[in-house]
């Protein structure tokens, strides 16, 4: 069977025997190749470590002579011509041996192995002889941090996993939203270590609304008088000395060979030169009387790239400018032209730029765009389609001007993800994150041009599920939300909430889109067991759908899962064929793989984890300990699963695994006169702090600190369960609700001290309080009311009252 890798290999022969990694495997690396591949050897051992949560195995430089079983051995030499400049021969044996003409080669197929070990799980390799290579020279990613900032974690998980799928191109801008010269030279050399090359853009003389609107002078003036803050007055010398001095400033910090360079969209999205009449006049002053505002805008990229040339790179364009109107200038035929639409008035055909000298790379709107996050009405913007592209798209298909795939001006293809203005609308970096997965792996087959594995999406899809992603892929912060209702934000940022209803069903409902109503309901589940007994945790997964689990009235567990991020209907139950009291805690481990913990029926703690990450196949493991209430878990610092629950001596037990997911389970107690269940999160500097109601009433508050807990009793007549969250100031605050049935809610004054606030926000509530931060920062708070209807609360704005509420669902329990 073809080894089932994404994007596939080109050639497989299968021979008889098995390769096992295991403790005592070592990376061998051919003395004649050490200066070229040490460096990838080092990197290929560190991820081999993070995929089997294991110390890396040692690299030495030793002959294949030396390999014994279980090594893996990796030379240079080879002199199949086919393989090119990224292709590569892998061995599989006893030993594993992966040798290429170049070191790039070799590097790709360290992926390949990484794929191969991730989807066997630990066991062995089928033996046989992989060649591979990709048919294309471009397979690219644009992540967009123009209008939106992304933290070093997500741009850390986004390279590693497009290494891993063989894409080999970033496009980045340096003028995005919050972006430091710091965190762009730490995107660029961790890039470099993963053969991800950075192509930085600044886009220009159009799009330019992060640098251009400080200086006026500057700036492209209609002749009504108005300005346009966002495109550069390429008639003016000074403006454009400014801008590519801009560009100079930048260069130094990336070592890839190409800057993008834009050019697209000037001065507005369609365009709109002939209403500048300073740029015809520029075009005849400088290029002639036949010239016009179109030969000018040309001239300007061919100086941009002369001026760019001169730092020993070359630049790149979008299509979308390049069009008839031009009368004298053409740009400059070197320039790669990265083709997106063929839907604006006067465009040059694909064929005419090919004419004309240039080599593209497309990047189809039409398939392989990604726009983020919603329209100003609310509505949902189009988002890539997984299956459309693996099933419809071909590399040759750009947007409708065909040319065979295996055209040689068609250097390859580019996925687009994009975050449009107005930022209020934008969709989180998690939700993109998590929705971007089945298209990057269906680009990544495409772009690497070899033959499917399968025809239809859906068969692919379990390949997709089983690679998985890059080891060391750090999975979306997983927050728990209190014993109340179950609440999340979905795959599009909506708040949801889950909660039991008094006919054994599931109650959902959720926004009509981010931070805004009217709300939506639907009930569904209550299959099995007798329908629903407690609450309804819900997790959003690492493909942005949500999960739910539930205790049925015959104390199995009801597990509900989206069919997609943001969609229904849910169709998708199955009942966990286990025994339980209580309601589970639930978490996304380091791998990505939903785990929950729950008091086992037989006694102690249960602990169910998926196979693979939102796959729905799980094994479960007991830990004798001494529970007697529901337990919350999180991931610490380390990334490795924590869980608190109370015994029968009234203290609270902190369970700590080993490993991020393996390894025995250490225990310690603290605090004392416990009556509730835990609460449990990490504070801003990612402490553990957990809390929970006393005997008496009170509030005890418990913050880890190395070894040991530091603890303190607060406040008073606390009567629930407690709900803690963090701010996005960094101030802890809790939910509880009090022996008259109001919300009380406290906060840190200043994040990680002991001094805290309340305020007592009403409500007449009969179940416990849940807690969750909306797409801005604002804490959203639910509880079940004396009228057995929901009671949702709100801030203002993030960390400030006033509160308001509302009333949603009825017939809940």
């Amino acid at each position: 069977m073809t080894p089932r890798t994404i994007p596939a290999v080109q050639s497989w022969a299968a021979s008889d025997g098995r390769y096992r990694f295991g403790p005592g495997s070592t990376i061998l690396v051919d003395p004649a190749a050490s200066a070229e591949l040490t460096a990838d050897a080092n990197t290929f051992a560190v991820d081999l470590g993070l995929l089997f949560e294991t110390a890396p195995p040692k690299v030495r430089t030793a002959p294949a002579a030396d390999a014994r079983d279980g090594d893996l051995v990796l030379g240079l030499g080879l002199s199949d011509a086919q393989l090119g400049e990224e292709g590569y021969q892998l061995e599989i044996g006893p030993v594993l041996r992966l040798h290429a003409r170049r070191r790039l080669g070799v590097f790709w197929g360290s992926r390949t192995v990484l794929q191969l070990l991730h989807g066997t799980a630990g066991e062995p390799v089928q033996a046989g002889r992989i060649r591979d290579w990709p048919r294309y020279t471009v397979r690219g990613a644009l992540l967009c941090n123009a209008t939106k900032h992304y933290d070093m974690g997500w741009w850390t998980n986004q390279i590693r996993d497009l290494s891993y799928l063989k894409f080999n191109e970033l496009v980045i801008y340096v003028d995005g939203v919050g972006v430091t010269r710091e965190e762009l030279a730490q995107i660029a050399r961790l890039s470099e270590q993963y053969h991800v090359t950075v192509l930085p853009q600044l886009n220009m003389p159009g799009h330019m609304d992060q640098v251009l609107p400080p200086h006026r002078q500057y700036q492209l003036r209609h002749p009504s008088g108005e300005y346009r803050h966002n495109a550069l007055d390429i008639s003016n010398e000074a403006a454009r000395e400014w801008a590519f001095g801009l560009i100079e400033q930048y260069l130094p910090i990336f070592p890839g060979p190409v800057w993008h360079f834009g050019a697209d969209e000037y001065p507005a999205w369609a365009g709109g030169i002939d209403d500048f009449p300073q740029l015809a006049e520029y075009g005849r002053r400088r290029y002639g009387g036949q010239a016009n505002g179109w030969d000018a805008f040309n001239g300007f990229v061919n100086d941009g790239a002369e001026r760019i040339r001169k730092h020993g790179k070359q630049i790149r364009i979008w299509s979308d400018m390049q069009r008839v109107h031009a009368q004298v200038v053409r740009v400059d035929p070197n320039t790669v032209i990265e083709h997106w639409t063929s839907d604006r008035e006067g465009l040059l055909s694909v064929q005419e730029l090919i004419n004309r000298g240039h080599k593209l790379v497309n990047g189809n709107d039409q398939f392989i765009y990604y726009n983020g996050g919603r329209n100003p009405d609310g509505s949902q913007r189009k988002k890539s389609d997984a299956r459309r592209i693996y099933e419809q798209f071909r590399p040759g298909d750009l947007h409708g001007d065909d040319l065979p795939d295996d055209h040689p001006a068609l250097l390859g293809i580019r996925f687009c993800q994009w975050n449009d203005l107005p930022v209020e609308q934008l969709e989180s970096s998690q939700a993109t994150e998590l929705a971007m997965f089945d298209s990057l792996r269906a680009v990544a087959q495409a772009a690497w041009g070899s033959p499917k594995l399968t025809t239809s999406w859906g068969a692919f899809k379990p390949i997709v599920d089983n690679v998985g992603r890059a080891p060391g892929y750090v999975p979306p912060t997983t927050v728990p939300c209190g014993h109340g209702p179950g609440v999340s934000r979905d795959g599009y940022e909506v708040v949801t909430f889950f909660a039991p209803r008094a006919d054994g069903k599931v109650e959902h409902g959720w926004q009509h889109h981010p931070g805004h109503g009217p709300w939506a309901r639907t009930a569904f589940g209550g299959r099995y067991g007798g329908g629903i007994a407690g609450n309804t945790p819900v997790i959003l997964d690492v493909y942005g759908r949500l999960t739910y689990l539930a205790r049925t009235n015959a104390g199995t567990l009801e597990c509900g899962r989206q069919p997609a991020p943001g969609s229904g209907p849910w169709t998708d139950f199955t009942e966990l064929p286990v025994r339980v009291l209580g309601d589970p805690a639930m978490v996304l481990d380091q791998m990505g793989r939903l785990t929950f913990v729950v008091r086992a029926a037989e006694g102690g703690l249960l602990l169910g984890r998926e196979r693979t990450p939102g796959f729905g196949e799980w094994e479960y493991t007991r830990l004798q300990v001494d529970a007697h209430g529901d337990p919350a878990i999180v991931l610490d610092r380390d990334k490795i699963p924590c869980f608190v629950v109370r015994t029968g001596g009234s203290r609270l037990l902190l369970g700590r695994r080993e490993r991020p997911s393996s390894g025995n389970w250490q225990y310690s107690t603290f605090g004392a006169d416990i009556a509730g269940d835990p609460a449990l999160v990490l504070d801003r500097d990612r402490r553990l702090f957990a809390a929970a109601r006393t005997t008496n009433g009170k509030l005890l508050l418990a913050q880890h600190s190395g070894s040991r807990w530091d603890t303190r009793q607060y406040s008073g007549g606390i009567a629930g369960e407690v709900a803690l969250s963090l701010q996005p100031d960094g101030k802890l605050t809790f939910f509880a609700r009090d022996t008259e049935g109001h919300i009380q809610h406290g906060w840190q004054n200043s994040p990680g001290l002991w001094n805290w606030s309340e305020a007592d926000l009403g409500g007449n509530i009969t179940s416990d309080v849940s807690a969750i931060q909306d797409h801005v920062g604002r804490l959203v708070i639910f509880a079940r009311n004396t009228g057995g209807r929901m009671l949702h609360g709100w801030q203002s704005a993030p960390g400030q009252g006033p509160w308001d509420f509302t009333e949603l669902s009825d017939g809940l329990r």
